[in-house]
């Protein structure tokens, strides 16, 4: 995916409209609510499945702050040598926050957390990523994570064997 098709895409996203609907793929594994994370330790009724992922994985990042746990700051360096490349990013982003605007909220909150505001931030630290692998031309993890966000999921974290966390 190039940089103009990124950009036609998150125009078009229905972000968010099937969590728990993933059924899982070679390179991810699905969860089908958020319902480990309701308390500080996990409830006895919790099947192992839920907790045994819940244990192991690690959240993707939700801020511009956090590093990029794949590529650490190479797309970051590669991008300085691309003409109008912050630009082009935030284009990227400023399009993702328009089209992100009035997303279905509900499946987002568990017990008393409401993960709707880190599910966006993650979304859009997705989307910034994608952008950069586009224009230094390195498609990669990003634009990965951006299929399954285009198809209605939330990749949502990391396992320890490399698998996506899709809800």
């Amino acid at each position: 995916m190039n940089y103009k098709e990124l950009i036609n895409r998150l125009d078009t996203i229905n972000w968010f409209s099937k969590l728990g609907q993933f059924d899982g793929d070679k390179k991810a594994v699905s969860i089908p609510n958020l319902k480990p994370w309701d308390n500080k330790e996990f409830s006895p009724k919790l099947d192992m499945d839920s907790r045994t992922i819940a244990s192991d994985m690690d959240w993707l990042p939700s801020t511009k702050e956090q590093e990029d746990p794949i590529n650490g700051d190479k797309l970051k360096t590669l991008l300085k040598d691309v003409p109008n490349g912050k630009t082009q990013v935030m284009k990227a982003y400023k399009v993702a926050m328009r089209s992100l605007r009035g997303f279905e909220t509900e499946k987002l909150k568990s017990g008393p957390n409401d993960f709707s505001q880190v599910a966006k931030g993650a979304a859009l630290y997705c989307v910034r990523m994608a952008a950069m692998e586009s224009l230094v031309g390195e498609l990669g993890f990003w634009s990965e994570m951006i299929d399954y966000y285009s198809q209605g999921y939330w990749p949502c974290g990391l396992l320890s064997d490399g698998r996506v966390v899709v809800y």
